[in-house]
């Protein structure tokens, strides 16, 4: 799963993320957070930092020319904090998310693993839930080092509009959310996006390729920081991993237009047998859901390109 694969590549893009010598805060950010596919990852996050800032294999000396601020380490907390931002929609209920995070044993705030770490975490690790719009900055310029939307952004997020279709509404909102992010990250700083995608299109309106789980490029704002991409069949603006498949050459549509095509008959029966209110099968049928191709991500990531570096990609085909 997606998870699993960027716990593979965590530890390079946390490596390559630059620290200053004063640095008192690490601030990770986590977008769409009550869809999250994230958080259980923030424990390998912070791990590497601490390997960074805290290095084992170093001597207490050469570790103190480096970061002269942090002090001896057995025995003490933390000199540096790590500040956790959750962020939804203003009707987010946050209520569940906080009791996993206070009760799960892969949670970044279990006391037992706060309590293992060297130095240990204890008062050192803050959580923080922000309800904002979407497309809203949340945080002040040059903020976060790293940052997580996995599995959220193939939303939509806006009131849907009979005169808009989705694929314009989809563009819109990732230029925007994207635009947003720019300015939160700080120079170097890594954003990884992964989000569903719907397959591309040859000129004869073949598929290409089918996917089912994409992580497509890290890359960074030329003034900010990296952004990598994952996505769980299309595009995203920051990138982990992707794997795809060869599609069947018969197959003239790709697993979204198909499965709309099951749905109808299915849905139809149900509302003639008055098993189905008719509304509700519309409903049913207009999810606010679009994904994108891998095409559609390009162009927006190239409309940007004066704001973020892709730096690694899986499944953009850039």
């Amino acid at each position: 799963g997606i998870r699993a694969t960027l716990a593979e590549v965590l530890p390079a893009l946390v490596s390559s993320i630059p620290l200053g010598e004063s640095l008192e805060n690490i601030h990770i950010a986590e977008f769409g957070c009550l869809n999250s596919r994230s958080v259980y990852l923030i424990q390998v996050v912070i791990d590497q930092f601490l390997s960074r800032l805290y290095p084992r294999e170093r001597c207490n000396e050469s570790r103190k020319n480096s970061f002269p601020h942090l002090g001896e380490v057995e025995g003490e907390t933390s000199n540096v904090n790590f500040v956790l931002v959750h962020e939804d929609s203003p009707q987010a209920d946050f209520c569940s998310f906080v009791r996993m995070l206070n009760t799960a044993p892969e949670s970044y705030m279990n006391p037992n693993w706060l309590a293992s770490r060297r130095p240990s975490l204890q008062n050192s690790t803050f959580p923080m839930f922000v309800a904002r719009p979407f497309g809203s900055r949340i945080m002040p310029r040059d903020t976060f080092h790293l940052g997580f939307s996995l599995m959220d952004l193939h939303w939509t997020h806006t009131p849907k509009s009979a005169d808009v279709s989705f694929a314009t509404t989809a563009h819109a909102e990732l230029h925007a959310f994207l635009t947003a992010r720019a300015h939160e990250f700080r120079q170097g700083s890594i954003f990884i996006v992964a989000f569903i995608s719907r397959l591309n299109l040859d000129h004869t309106g073949m598929n290409q390729f089918s996917s089912s789980s994409n992580t497509e490029p890290a890359i960074a704002p030329p003034k900010h920081g990296s952004y990598t991409m994952a996505d769980g069949g299309g595009n995203s603006p920051a990138g982990s991993h992707s794997t795809t498949g060869a599609l069947n050459a018969h197959c003239n549509n790709d697993i979204w237009t198909t499965l709309t095509e099951l749905l109808v008959p299915c849905l139809q029966r149900l509302v003639s047998c008055g098993m189905l209110k008719s509304d509700v099968a519309r409903q049913m049928l207009t999810l606010p859901l679009h994904p994108r191709t891998p095409a559609q991500t390009r162009q927006v990531l190239k409309q940007l390109s004066h704001l973020w570096n892709v730096k690694w990609s899986c499944g953009l085909g850039i």
